[in-house]
This record gives structure tokens, sequence and C-alpha cells, in this order.
């Protein structure tokens, strides 16, 4: 392989083996193979290293993997970007599986602006809890700014392909972070004006039952508290976006209760 492929995929793992499997081999499937495969597991005991350890000759040579504690999520896409050599680098979750012309679609946008502070954003299919699938969103200038400006998350994160230049210029993920250090990285973007290219096209399925679907509350509010604190413009301005953010919050409880109670007919889509 040669020294600086095009991609470099990199999936964090801990406690996996229900679903690693079919992660690493979406990523066999593949037919663009100018590709780098690397695994973070945080030391698993189940049979997560057995998995990758019996899959990975098949990769001949692409795959390198390290097991060992870590911090966290954010801590492990840290120590996998740090280990990447490639041009785009893209955090493929352990429960997610890739598209087989992912890294084909990729490719041409890819190399048309290699050295470029660019993220390339496609469509990501999401699994329902009843097993069925939607599309997210695709977004555009003016829904990523006004996402920005309320200090959310504006991408859809697992169907981002983020070039080496952005983490070389913006920094990398701030792993005090549960799960809302995607959002910070998102508006440490914005604010440096990274560009974004867009792709109408599904790249890959997020498995429900991943940690964004598993809303720990009081991490989640913690992790709001440090963003509002870095992202408020004073104590005061920390004050009051966790505060827009805690009634956001409550409104979207209310709305679930309101909608396992019947009481309303209408679904609404929330965000971090």
């Amino acid at each position: 392989m040669k020294a600086r492929p095009l991609f470099s995929i990199v999936t964090v793992c801990y406690q996996s083996a229900g679903s690693i499997e079919r992660t690493l081999r979406s990523v066999l499937a593949q037919r663009w193979t100018d590709y780098e495969y690397l695994i973070i597991d945080g030391a698993s005991t189940d049979t997560t290293v057995d998995i990758i350890r019996r899959l990975a000759p098949e990769f001949e040579g692409r795959l390198r993997w390290w097991s060992e504690p870590d911090k966290g999520i954010y801590d492990a896409f840290n120590k996998g970007i740090k280990q990447s050599r490639g041009s785009y680098i893209w955090l493929v979750n352990s429960d997610d599986y890739l598209e087989p012309d992912a890294l084909t679609v990729l490719a041409p946008v890819a190399a048309a602006h290699c050295g470029e502070r660019t993220i390339i954003e496609g469509v990501a299919r999401l699994e329902q809890p009843d097993g069925s699938y939607r599309l997210s969103p695709l977004s555009t200038d003016a829904t990523r700014h006004a996402f920005y400006r309320r200090r959310l998350l504006g991408i859809t994160h697992p169907a981002a392909v983020f070039s080496r230049e952005v983490y070389a210029s913006v920094g990398l993920y701030d792993d005090r972070y549960f799960i809302l250090g995607d959002k910070d990285l998102f508006v440490r973007c914005m604010e440096q004006g990274v560009g974004f290219v867009t792709l109408p096209r599904p790249l890959t399925t997020m498995s429900y039952g991943g940690i964004s679907t598993r809303l720990h509350h009081r991490k989640w509010l913690a992790d709001q508290w440090l963003a509002s604190c870095k992202f408020g413009r004073g104590r005061l301005g920390a004050i009051l976006l966790f505060c827009r953010i805690f009634a956001m919050y409550l409104g979207r409880r209310a709305r679930g209760l309101c909608a396992k109670l019947g009481l309303t007919g209408r679904r609404h889509r929330s965000h971090t």
C-alpha cells in the first residue's frame, strides 16, 4: 500500500462483538481499494478482538488495529486520526456499515479537493426501532448556518468525510465530551470557514441502538453545559445558551410524552 492512500477509514469499538463483523465486511466489500482501515478497540473483553484478528488477513495489508484502554469515543477517534495516513478520514462506527459503492462515489470528489479544508457529506440511512429506514436530510449552506447560529450539529456526522487539512487547522475532538464532541467540532469548523461539499447519495447505514440513540440525560446535559461555556461568549452568554438548549430539551421530552399518550398526531424531528 502506498504511503498516503486517498482514504483512511477509522472504526472505534468496545465490546462490539455483535456488530463489528458486519462493519468490517462492509469495508471489505468496497470496490474502490485505495484505502487503509484502522480499528481502535478500547480493550474489549468479549470476542471483538477475535473477530478483528480473524478477518484481518482478508484486507491484504490495508488493516491496522490496536486494543488498549481509552478515555471514551472521542479519545479513540483522536487516536485513529493521529495514526491515519490518508488524504481523507472517515470515522465509521462499529455498529454502522457502508454502502458497497461508498468509496467509489466519494473518490472523484475527494480527489478534486485534495489539499483543501473540505468536508464531504453524503446521506445516511437511519435504522428505526421497527426495523424500517429513513434517509438523513442533506445539509445546505442555509441549514448549516442555521444550526451553527443555534450551536447545534448541522451535518450528518457518520456520513461526513473530513480532509486531513480540516483536523490539522481546526483541531481534533475535545475528549471531555461524552456524546457531543461532533457538534463541538462542527461549530469550530463553521467558525473557521471550512468548506463543505454535499453528495445526495446514501453512503452508510446507522444502526438503531448506537451511542447516538442512547440518550444519557445527565451526561448529555453536562456536555451541553461544557459546550455552552465554550461558545456562549462569557459566563452570562453561557448561562443563556444553556437555558435555551435546556428549554428545547424539555420541549422535546414533553412532545415525546404527548406522543406516547396519543395527544398529538404530528411527528417531530429533533437534533442534537
